[in-house]
């Protein structure tokens, strides 16, 4: 959360993210990691599919359609299950750190990272990788 320039979502196609509610995400998010000075609230989906930003000042949970705080300041987090269709606007140039996991297909992976409907007009996303994935990549790429 301190890349400069930060990353503005969290997209977990690889399933990564696992044990917690999307809120529970969202407040770890804001608790231990996202800087006070670049972000008011996290973006995530309720347990019935509606887009909800918990407030960093208030600790207050709405909908985000009622939210007033800027794409700039907002931080949103995809899980597995919402990476597929669900369309929450980003900043114009927000970046976004996309996980993989090793039973994912190139489709999982092109849906979650076109969660970032600027691809190719400024917005980008990098790949996260455990180290597992990692050792995947390079024996395959060794083996040709």
């Amino acid at each position: 959360a301190t890349a400069r320039p930060p990353l503005h979502a969290l997209i977990d196609t690889g399933a990564l993210v696992t044990g917690y509610s999307n809120l529970e995400v969202a407040r770890a998010l804001l608790e231990l990691g996202l800087p006070e000075s670049e972000f008011d609230g996290v973006v995530f989906l309720d347990p019935s599919d509606r887009q909800m930003i918990l407030l960093r000042r208030s600790g207050i949970v709405m909908s985000l359609a009622q939210c007033v705080v800027p794409w700039e300041r907002r931080f949103t987090f995809y899980d597995q299950v919402h990476t597929t269709g669900m369309d929450i606007k980003q900043a114009p140039l927000a970046r976004a750190a996309v996980t993989l996991g090793k039973d994912m297909t190139f489709r999982d992976l092109a849906q979650g990272a076109f969660r970032m409907r600027g691809l190719g007009k400024g917005q980008t996303v990098e790949m996260l990788v455990t180290p597992e994935i990692s050792l995947l990549v390079r024996n395959a790429a060794a083996a040709g």
